[in-house]
């Protein structure tokens, strides 16, 4: 990462970008929505939809990369 692009990021923005990029494969359209959660272990990093928690329609951890999605929020 750029140190330009490094130093205009807030540290949370940081290490999301950091935990999105060991995302395999690209999240797709889960990586600029407002539902995307990261968990995160020590070899891996999972995408977890929080709107699942209100929608039974959505997955809890959806197929990636996510090309469409009917819940999409952009972030």
């Amino acid at each position: 990462m750029p140190d330009r692009m490094r130093e205009s990021m807030t540290r949370d923005e940081a290490i999301k970008a950091r935990a999105l990029a060991r995302v395999r494969p690209a999240p797709g359209l889960c990586a600029t929505c407002q539902h995307l959660q990261l968990i995160e272990s020590a070899q891996s990093v999972f995408v977890l939809c929080e709107l699942s928690r209100r929608d039974p329609g959505m997955p809890r951890y959806p197929r990636l990369p996510r090309l469409e999605c009917p819940g999409h929020a952009p972030d």
